[in-house]
């Protein structure tokens, strides 16, 4: 089955589960976890939408959900990274699309990249 259904209903990465979007001009020219996701090291887990809390998460192969590095321009990724039950699997997965835009980084805490 091919993953864009069409613009509005996908087909989440590595799962069955079909998903209702927004269409893809509201996130054209930047990375967005359903359109246009980066190439980042979890990518080849198998996306969850977490409609409790609004965010896409990435699920690691302990079963872990960590929140997807795409999902930086929403309104909810302060709250997703901050509270996700982290084990260590998403270390290195948060690096900034451009070398001036700083990204934190659930694994450490911190800012990986970009100015601070």
């Amino acid at each position: 089955m091919d993953r864009f259904l069409d613009g509005t209903w996908v087909v989440l990465e590595h799962t069955d589960t079909v998903l209702s979007v927004h269409s893809p001009d509201v996130c054209a020219g930047r990375p967005c976890t359903v359109h246009s996701p980066t190439s980042h090291g979890m990518r080849g887990f198998p996306q969850l939408w977490r409609s409790d809390k609004g965010h896409m998460e990435r699920v690691c192969p302990h079963g872990v959900g960590h929140p997807d590095p795409d999902e930086r321009h929403s309104p909810t990724w302060r709250d997703a990274w901050s509270v996700h039950g982290c084990d260590g699997c998403c270390a290195g997965a948060y690096v900034p699309v451009t070398e001036t835009e700083p990204v934190e980084d659930p694994s450490t805490g911190g800012v990986s990249g970009g100015v601070r």
